[in-house]
Parts: structure tokens; C-alpha cells; sequence
């Protein structure tokens, strides 16, 4: 399955190890901030839900919050 996000790029790390990455989407151009959900389900796995149809993981962000 290929992923969603192209073009990742680490830009710096938070006080917990999770890296904070670049990327941009496969489908835009548009640049968006944010942690890797894989990396996510190492640390913090309660923070991370898995969708039952596509298999993708998500990070539920509020979750993350204060780590």
C-alpha cells in the first residue's frame, strides 16, 4: 500500500523522541508540519487509530498534547 505523504523531511524533535516532519500529501503541492504516525505507535500507541477499510493510520493529535 503506498503511503500518503511524499517528500518528508525531518525538521526537528520533540522533548519525547517523536521527530517532527515537512511533508506534502501525494495529491497537493501544499506543505504541511506534523509527526509520522508509525513513529507515533512506537511512543504514544494510544494516540494512533488505524482506519478498518484502508488500513492507513492517523494520529489523534489532542492526544499528543503536553508529551
Amino acid at each position: 500500500m503506498p503511503g500518503l505523504k511524499r517528500d518528508i523531511t525531518l525538521v526537528a524533535r520533540r522533548s519525547d523522541g517523536l521527530g517532527i516532519c515537512a511533508y506534502k500529501y501525494r495529491w497537493s503541492d501544499a506543505v504541511h508540519v506534523g509527526v509520522m504516525a508509525q513513529e507515533v505507535a512506537l511512543i504514544h500507541p494510544a494516540a494512533v487509530v488505524r482506519d478498518e477499510l484502508t488500513g492507513y493510520m492517523a494520529v489523534n493529535y489532542d492526544m499528543l498534547n503536553g508529551n
